[in-house]
């Protein structure tokens, strides 16, 4: 089963920072401008919509509808990992950033003393998040000031589990319900002209 968090989580400025780091080093250069679909409507358009234009600000719900969603969409090859639902700012606006980030296992050794000695007490770790190289595998960006004049959300979008720019389809389609929004061979057009 899904676990949900049903509180937000508070950072220190410290935290922030880092998440901050990580989560702009994984988005780099390689994301890519996605829009909403028009053929289907999706789910995560329709619950990001009313959040980004501050109609509905629980972000607790948000995320939690967006975590029982990808793993509805994701196929079972798909690595288990937590997303995260933050709300942030991005040139001003109010922006929502989908991250879905990889579970490290690791080992914790703590020194304690016993009968007078020093040793170290081992704890087995399975689930560490943001380590140093931990691996952040998606990322979903919508800003309000980026919903089109239709009311259809606009973003940018990266998988590093894919080999060059492209993104899972499930994640992209299924999930984002986006396209995107200029396709490989025109943007290949635009260069060369």
């Amino acid at each position: 089963p899904v676990r949900l968090s049903n509180v937000l989580i508070t950072l220190t400025d410290a935290q922030r920072l880092y998440f901050q780091e990580r989560l702009r080093n994984a988005l780099g250069g390689d994301a890519r401008e996605v829009v909403e679909s028009t053929e289907v409507e999706y789910d995560v358009p329709k619950w990001l919509r009313p959040f980004l234009k501050g109609e509905d600000t629980d972000l607790v719900e948000l995320s939690q509808n967006l975590a029982t969603k990808l793993r509805a969409v994701q196929s079972g090859a798909s690595n288990d990992g937590l997303l995260l639902v933050a709300a942030c700012q991005w040139g001003g606006k109010h922006t929502v950033l989908l991250a879905k980030v990889e579970l490290e296992r690791g080992i914790r050794a703590e020194p304690e003393e016993k009968n007078g000695k020093v040793t170290f007490n081992v704890s087995l770790l399975d689930d560490l998040v943001f380590g140093e190289t931990s691996r952040v595998f998606k990322i979903g960006l919508f800003s309000s000031a980026d919903l089109d004049a239709d009311d259809r959300l606009r973003g940018w979008a990266v998988d590093r589990q894919q080999q060059g720019p492209d993104i899972a389809g499930f994640f992209l389609n299924e999930y984002l319900g986006c396209d995107y929004a200029l396709q490989a061979d025109v943007i290949t057009k635009q260069y060369f002209d």
